[in-house]
């Protein structure tokens, strides 16, 4: 009799060890998953704004031509890349769009970190309707608004994704006089 119950209980043993070792297992992959392979949102920071061009001439032949570079930092902490789609980079004086320029779309590797650049030439001319204009000239320094937005996906292990957009703005102030110096204080976020 002792030997029926052992040959039964066996295979009820074996069953219960395998639903064991595959909770185990599951617990083991989720921990994997939620530790290391977990999709991350991409880290944003300004490398540099500065102007690329300042042609400017004070009345009576006045005559200011200006263009930006914007050079924003990505950095991917994810163990897959981070595909983002056209952006646009986009500059206001007082409200109103005098200035826009696409940013490329790329791929940025694994763990890895990309200097994105955008370089919009400034509509002067709408800058000029505004009626402070005049006003910001003669002080000698322009208060531009500049704001770029990406939007891209984190593929990991070709299973997990993340959608994620980036929005960057900086408050940036032209100095005409002192040879086009910028300044600018920059803000970014990283929404799911």
């Amino acid at each position: 009799m002792i030997r029926r119950k052992l040959s039964r209980s066996a295979p009820a043993t074996a069953a219960l060890c395998c639903l064991v070792l595959l909770l185990l297992l599951i617990v083991a992959l989720a921990v994997v998953y939620f530790v290391v392979l977990r999709p991350r949102d991409p880290r944003v920071e300004f490398a540099f704004v500065g102007l690329r061009q300042i042609q400017f001439q004070p009345p009576p032949n006045f005559r200011l031509n200006l263009s930006l570079d914007v050079d924003v930092s990505v950095r991917n902490p994810n163990f897959a890349s981070f595909d983002y789609d056209v952006g646009t980079a986009l500059v206001f004086y007082r409200g109103a769009l005098v200035g826009q320029a696409p940013v490329e779309a790329r791929n940025i590797g694994a763990r890895s970190t990309e200097t994105l650049r955008a370089a919009p030439v400034l509509n002067v001319a709408a800058m000029a309707a505004d009626r402070s204009f005049a006003g910001d000239v003669a002080a000698g320094a322009l208060q531009l608004q500049s704001s770029t937005s990406l939007r891209g996906r984190v593929k990991v292990v070709g299973i997990f994704r993340r959608r994620a957009s980036i929005f960057t703005a900086c408050d940036i102030r032209v100095a005409l006089f002192a040879g086009g110096m910028v300044a600018a204080d920059c803000r970014s976020k990283v929404s799911s």
